[in-house]
């Protein structure tokens, strides 16, 4: 997210904004470069900048050119700076600028879709740039499908593909969006900033009954994240905060006490491995603000909409297929977001884990409930005879990995993979 590139006076400066009665932040402050519309525009391109000006013009002109079949509006939602200007019109595309009153993270863009014309809503970082074409694979899915509430797409940055480590769960650089479920759902969270708001909005859309759906059919979303002045306490502190308070408003209370469990453990290790001991120790200390706010304002999902979000529906579904091959050991392909769910629903279904494996160095020499993970950077461990290998617990970009290595080694024969909870077109 653009917020990588504060430093803590900006840190301080968002979360005093945070506090602001609902009227200030919802106004518009200036309105900029609004041009006159002939056609009334089918998307409206939301784009969330703050302080960087250069990379935002860089970014508003691809998506103008990208946008310039399609009846079309512009709209940058501006964090920073006041100043920031844009030609009423770019590739024909009217452009204008919604300034804020200060830096209201990810909850700005509401102020800008609800000021938007269009029927749907292109919601983008100002360091995300999209390939032609996806526009209108975004709109074809779209019509195919009255139910979906949000459509997302691939992200690269270049070296790797991203996603969040929840594969129910859009990419928030980059997402499409029908404006009447964004209505319906309340958009995005107030008081979150940054992290975490892609969890709270997707939760919110499934629960109103809408789908979220990886469309297939565009190119990956180039994400050009800039590292400068990257403040990785900073991010420790809100993804801990954050992912507790979204464990108390939505989980069912079974669940939460594993979910919170997972989530300390990882980013502790995270923390470890970047040197960020400090922002996992603040980020703890906000505990119990994040738990009273997410009680406050506590909605569960149902119980068939928490197994299918957390992936339980499709990881009974492969039990099953284990229990077919007679297999009762396997070994789970990244750790994900809920290792003690996936654990406990295994145990259930009488399979042991031999071990996790995962990716990221920061699980090295670590254990969940006692079970090894192993960190594979390149060759991957020879299974033990009788050993399914299981896939589909990670982000969707790493599940992909998954397959991908097992399947060049020949390993395929006891590969199992639960069954995807989005819909790809």
């Amino acid at each position: 997210m653009n917020s990588l590139k504060y430093g803590k006076n900006k840190v301080e400066s968002s979360e005093k904004c945070e506090k602001q009665p609902l009227s200030n932040t919802e106004r518009t402050l200036s309105v900029s470069g609004a041009g006159v519309m002939q056609t009334a525009p089918k998307i409206s391109a939301i784009i969330l900048t703050c302080n960087r000006a250069e990379r935002c013009r860089d970014v508003v002109a691809n998506t103008a050119r990208r946008l310039a079949s399609i009846p079309a509006e512009i709209v940058v939602v501006n964090n920073g700076a006041p100043g920031l200007e844009l030609a009423e019109h770019i590739a024909s595309v009217p452009c204008r600028v919604l300034q804020m009153p200060c830096n209201l993270g990810t909850f700005a863009r509401n102020n800008g879709w609800r000021q938007a014309k269009g029927d749907f809503i292109l919601a983008l970082d100002d360091d995300a740039y999209i390939d032609q074409g996806l526009p209108e694979a975004m709109l074809k899915v779209f019509d195919a499908h009255p139910d979906a509430g949000a459509v997302f797409f691939r992200v690269h940055d270049g070296k790797k593909e991203e996603a969040c480590l929840l594969p129910t769960v859009f990419h928030g650089c980059a997402c499409g969006f029908r404006r009447s479920a964004l209505k319906q759902a309340g958009g995005y969270p107030k008081n979150f900033v940054y992290y975490g708001e892609e969890y709270h909005l997707s939760f919110r859309l499934i629960q109103e009954g809408f789908k979220l759906i990886l469309c297939e059919n565009a190119k990956p979303v180039y994400h050009a994240r800039d590292q400068a002045g990257r403040n990785i306490d900073r991010i420790i502190r809100f993804l801990v905060r954050n992912n507790l308070r979204l464990w108390f408003q939505f989980l069912p209370a079974h669940a939460i006490p594993g979910a919170v469990a997972d989530t300390l453990r990882w980013y502790r290790l995270v923390a470890a491995k970047e040197q960020a001991q400090y922002g996992f120790t603040t980020g703890c200390a906000l505990a119990p603000f994040a738990i009273v706010r997410g009680l406050i304002q506590r909605h569960p999902l149902t119980q068939p909409l928490f197994e299918e979000v957390t992936l339980l529906t499709g990881l009974r579904s492969a039990c099953q297929s284990l229990h077919a091959k007679a297999i009762k050991r396997v070994i789970i392909c990244g750790v994900g977001k809920f290792p003690s769910l996936w654990l406990g629903c295994l145990k259930q279904a009488n399979i042991s884990v031999q071990s996790f494996l995962d990716h990221n160095t920061a699980w090295l020499g670590s254990k969940i409930q006692h079970i090894p993970v192993q960190v594979v950077s390149d060759a991957l461990p020879r299974p033990e005879p009788g050993i399914a290998w299981l896939i589909g617990t990670a982000s969707l970009a790493e599940n992909r990995s998954w397959q991908k290595q097992l399947t060049q080694a020949g390993y395929t024969d006891n590969l199992v993979v639960i069954p995807a909870s989005v819909s790809e077109h």
